[in-house]
């Protein structure tokens, strides 16, 4: 007995999106809109058993992400096929994003996978040929680093730096010592 697998290559993901092969575009389109609607971080998980099609799905998530929104040139069929899906479900307008794709298995042997994920943010803002992404590449990816850092550490990493940031470090952390003491 033979099988077939149907391989994530890049005309796979376009062609099957085209044609909607998979019958998925519908779940793509509020998947989208999902992550369009969020204002913070957030993290959202895809489960389905071994070869169910998620890393298809989150691949041609990403090339309709970037087709549409990036500076980079838009595929026209895709943007025809986002449109026409898009309409049927009654969903607003996308807005301008960055995706990254993060191979889990990939970097699985890394040491540190916080730094494993700020590496692959890296090179795929560096790799990019928008100008914007580039120019503003050092804000980017200090903001990214930043909120992974204050979901990490309930947001104290945030405190710290601004208290780094005053006139007087030692003050603001006396001070800081001093009402941890008077609230117990």
């Amino acid at each position: 007995m033979e099988f077939y697998e149907l391989q994530p290559t890049d005309e796979n993901i376009r062609e099957t999106y085209l044609k909607n092969t998979l019958d998925r575009n519908s779940d793509m389109v509020g998947f989208i809109m999902l992550l369009n609607s969020r204002e913070r971080c957030c993290s959202i998980a895809l489960d389905g058993n071994w070869g169910s099609g998620k890393t298809f799905f989150i691949k041609q998530t990403k090339m309709v992400i970037d087709s549409l929104t990036s500076n980079e040139g838009i595929d026209e069929d895709v943007k025809n096929m986002w449109e026409a899906t898009r309409l049927q479900n009654d969903t607003p307008q996308l807005k301008s994003q960055i995706t990254i794709y993060y191979d889990s298995w990939i970097n699985d042997n890394d040491d540190d996978p916080i730094l494993s994920l700020m590496a692959e943010i890296s090179i795929s803002l560096l790799n990019t040929n928008s100008l914007k992404y580039k120019k503003d590449f050092k804000d980017i990816v200090g903001n990214t680093l930043k909120n992974i850092l204050d979901i990490l550490t309930n947001d104290k990493f945030s405190k710290i730096t601004s208290g780094m940031k005053s006139e007087d470090i030692f003050s603001d952390l006396k001070r800081s010592k001093k009402n941890k003491i008077n609230s117990r």
